[in-house]
């Protein structure tokens, strides 16, 4: 009987234990996968993906002005056009 007894009360510190390291797990695949995306995203720097990126710019440029959508729609897209300028700035070093 106190053999039973020890198992059961280490049975809650061993599924902790199981849960903190599949929470670590996950927490390293998710920074693993970020950390491809950046290394992709950051390398491809071709003039082709130069000027792809220029004319997303433009677009969003356009969208953010455009007179019949909403003043949030609006202000959305200029947030998401400055953004999208200073990470071309970074990794192009110039402005589109």
């Amino acid at each position: 009987m106190n053999k039973e007894s020890s198992q059961h009360n280490d049975a809650p510190t061993n599924n902790k234990r199981g849960c903190l390291f599949l929470m670590l797990g996950t927490i390293a695949v998710i920074v693993i996968v970020y950390a491809i995306l950046i290394y992709i995203f950051s390398s491809t720097k071709t003039p082709q993906h130069e000027a792809n990126e220029r004319q997303t710019i433009e677009s969003c440029r356009e969208r953010a002005g455009d007179s019949s959508a909403s003043l949030i729609e609006r202000k959305t897209a200029s947030e998401a056009c400055e953004e999208m300028e200073k990470q071309f700035q970074k990794k192009y070093g110039h402005a589109p």
